[in-house]
C-alpha cells in the first residue's frame, strides 16, 4: 500500500462531513461527460475500552487500494495498514524499527509494539464499547 493512499484516506476522514449526495451525483458524471470523481472509501469508527480503562478510538477505512486502521493514541493519530493475518484483522506499518500493531477480531482487539522482530502487547483486553 502506498503512502499517497494513506494520506488520501486520512483526508477523507477529516472531510467526512461533506454532503454524500453531491459526491454520488458527481460520480455519475460518466453520463454527462464531466470528469469522474474518485471513489470514496467506506469507513467505520469504533471505540474500545482496554485494560486499565484506557480508551482507544479506531476508524477502519476500506477502499479498493487497501485497508487502514486510524487510531487515536495519546492524542495522536496513528495510521496503520492492513497486514496478513491467519485470523482477524491485523494492521501495522511494516516497520521493524519500532511501530504499533493493532489486531482485532469481532468486538475484541489488542495493541502491540513491534521492534526488531519482537512484538510486545501494550494494551490488552480491548472491547468495543456499547453505544
Amino acid at each position: 500500500m502506498n503512502k499517497a493512499f494513506a494520506r488520501r484516506a486520512v483526508a477523507c476522514l477529516t472531510w467526512s462531513l461533506l454532503p454524500m449526495a453531491a459526491l454520488a451525483e458527481a460520480s455519475s458524471s460518466e453520463e454527462t461527460g464531466a470528469m469522474p470523481v474518485a471513489t470514496v472509501p467506506d469507513y467505520m469508527s469504533m471505540y474500545y475500552s482496554c485494560d486499565r480503562e484506557v480508551p482507544v478510538q479506531v476508524t477502519y477505512v476500506n477502499a479498493a487500494e487497501g485497508s487502514l486502521a486510524v487510531l487515536m493514541l495519546e492524542n495522536r493519530q496513528v495510521v496503520l495498514e492492513n497486514e496478513v493475518s491467519a485470523s482477524g484483522a491485523r494492521y501495522g506499518t511494516g516497520d521493524d524499527s519500532g511501530s504499533y500493531v493493532w489486531w482485532s477480531k469481532g468486538d475484541s482487539a489488542f495493541l502491540m509494539w513491534r521492534k526488531q522482530g519482537e512484538e510486545t502487547t501494550i494494551l490488552d483486553n480491548c472491547h468495543a464499547a456499547a453505544g
